[in-house]
């Protein structure tokens, strides 16, 4: 019956991104004790196969998803890298973190410069030098989620003394602050 209902909330889903949660709630384990996984995991498998045309826009960098604008097509990249690797999708995953690699140096992509660069250290680590060149010349983060993303980003690129750098001259309310 669970995977009948996701099935069905991913076939009602109205957009690309309600499909991507649809799909996660497939394989989220902690809702339901099975003895195997195996179908959970291969109608997911089915319903991401089924979507890939939809996103397949945003890997050419400069396209968005009709009413997304490109924050909301980052954040989707981000998630697709996520289920396309915890699906076996390698492929999928490689070229999503191809098509993230060149989003965090595009202009309209500025307000998830954060977000984009710490999803990229946690893919790979290889790639804090190129992200710490790209935030280096960005203004500081000043919104909470920035400033998580930026604190994840130092944490996964060893990188600590930007985190310490960033809370010297933090205001006191951030500094202070449980976020």
């Amino acid at each position: 019956p669970y995977l009948e209902a996701c099935w069905t909330n991913f076939e009602t889903a109205a957009n690309t991104p309600e499909k991507i949660t649809a799909i996660r709630a497939m394989i989220r384990q902690g809702l339901r004790r099975e003895p195997s996984y195996h179908d959970a995991y291969d109608q997911a498998r089915r319903a991401y196969s089924a979507i890939r045309g939809e996103w397949a826009p945003l890997l050419g960098g400069g396209a968005a998803l009709d009413g997304m604008n490109a924050t909301a097509s980052a954040k989707l990249l981000i998630q697709i890298h996520r289920l396309a690797e915890d699906l076996g999708f390698i492929e999928d995953a490689k070229l999503v973190e191809q098509a993230l690699v060149s989003a965090v140096g595009q202009r309209q992509n500025r307000t998830m410069l954060w977000a984009i660069a710490d999803a990229l250290v946690r893919i790979d680590s290889n790639h804090a030098e190129y992200t710490a060149s790209r935030i280096a010349a960005a203004p500081a983060p000043r919104k909470e989620h920035e400033i998580r993303s930026l604190l994840s980003w130092a944490l996964h690129s060893r990188r600590h003394g930007v985190a310490h750098e960033f809370f010297k001259t933090a205001p006191a309310s951030v500094r202070q602050s449980y976020a």
